[in-house]
């Protein structure tokens, strides 16, 4: 394989799973039901992967589109439903703090999920966070905060590795348990407003920086190609890109 093609299939990289995407502090009104889905085009994770015999892996960049999906009802000042994020699923309350219905100038809420990855492997998943977002007509600022633990996964692009395991040739997974901290900063643009006050359809643009806060040593059976685990893992920090659509 020539040095160029080696570089780009290893600066190849499909991203771990964010643990949320930007939305406002609106929480459903009772009785309705909202729904809001988001694409992930690209994400800048930097990461340096030194394996067991010697050979250093650098990632930068992930193309890879995950998709992420939640459906809810409003139940007096809360809302209940579930989250679809590729290889994860999780039920969610949120509650608002305050809402513009209730004369408040800004939408604060808080929420926790718990749930489950079921993807290439079996692990509970949770996070508490917190959306503010404030209605200036034409736009809508966004900034959450989030503190999530879990699994991670992702896999890296090894040219030294052969099989196919990933979604593309010569992809090795790794999995550690994190405890991140995600910081979901948007810009809500209302695309059409409907009779009832604060029901609208918007298109959300989104970059999320997330910190990993503690990280584990990757799970063994998820540790990279067989007899070359790595030796040392630097992925600490990043920022996901996102495009969504905010039904409410």
């Amino acid at each position: 394989m020539s040095p160029l093609r080696w570089a780009v299939v290893a600066a190849l990289l499909v991203g771990c799973q964010p643990a949320a995407f930007p939305r406002t502090g609106d929480v459903t009104e009772p009785g309705q039901l909202s729904a809001d889905v988001s694409l992930t085009p690209v994400a800048y994770e930097p990461q340096t992967i030194t394996l067991s015999d010697g050979r250093t892996l650098r990632t930068k960049a992930a193309f890879f589109p995950m998709v992420h999906a939640g459906l809810r009802g409003g139940v007096g000042r809360c809302e209940i439903g579930a989250i679809y994020a590729m290889t994860r699923l999780q039920g969610e309350g949120r509650c608002g703090l305050l809402q513009p219905r209730h004369g408040h100038p800004v939408s604060l809420a808080f929420s926790g999920a718990i749930g489950l990855d079921y993807g290439p492997y079996f692990a509970p998943n949770a996070r508490i966070g917190l959306d503010f977002s404030v209605d200036l007509g034409p736009l809508i600022p966004i900034v959450g905060a989030y503190l999530s633990a879990g699994r991670q996964l992702r896999y890296a692009q090894d040219p030294g590795n052969r099989p196919i395991e990933g979604p593309l040739p010569g992809s090795t997974s790794l999995v550690r348990s994190e405890r991140r901290l995600t910081l979901p900063l948007g810009l809500a643009i209302p695309v059409a407003r409907r009779k009832d006050p604060g029901r609208r359809y918007s298109i959300v643009l989104g970059a999320s920086p997330w910190f990993s806060l503690v990280s584990g040593a990757c799970v063994p059976d998820k540790c990279g190609p067989v007899g070359n685990p790595p030796k040392t893992w630097d992925a600490e920090k990043g920022v996901v890109f996102s495009l969504g659509f905010d039904l409410r």
